[in-house]
């Protein structure tokens, strides 16, 4: 064990991150079927999703139990949810080498893809500028 691995610096087969099914290490990036070496990669981010505005169940069934009792059950109908759908698309790609995979959306996906995603565009950067290897 090095000295840096032991102050919690990772080595350069240590997995550090992931997004979706692409992991990596300071030095390479692990997809399946291929190993892509970090030095020179490049990583977008597509957004794929859409919001919908929709009525829920309950408040239809609401409005109309308290429609019933009193006319103040329809303002149960003025009642929106909203939900995302769709994915978030990660391309990671190294000269011919090229992988895309895709993340299904929630409320708090986008903001950790982007975060990994940053942290492996730093690391590609590093890569690159000390030759591939880790000091």
């Amino acid at each position: 064990m090095t000295e840096l691995q032991r102050a919690g610096n990772p080595g350069p087969g240590d997995i550090v991150g992931s997004v979706g099914e692409i992991s990596f290490t300071p030095t390479a990036i692990h997809v399946p079927g291929q190993t892509i070496p970090m030095a020179g990669s490049t990583w977008i981010v597509r957004d794929q999703t859409r919001t919908e505005r929709f009525l829920p169940t309950w408040a239809i069934v609401c409005a109309i139990v308290f429609f019933l009792a009193c006319f103040l059950g329809l303002l149960f109908l003025a009642v929106k949810e909203t939900r995302i759908v769709g994915y978030y698309e990660v391309e990671v790609t190294n000269g011919p080498r090229r992988y895309v995979t895709q993340i299904p959306a929630t409320q708090t996906t986008l903001a950790h893809v982007r975060q990994n995603v940053d942290y492996a565009r730093s690391l590609s950067t590093w890569a690159e500028q000390n030759g591939g290897s880790p000091a």
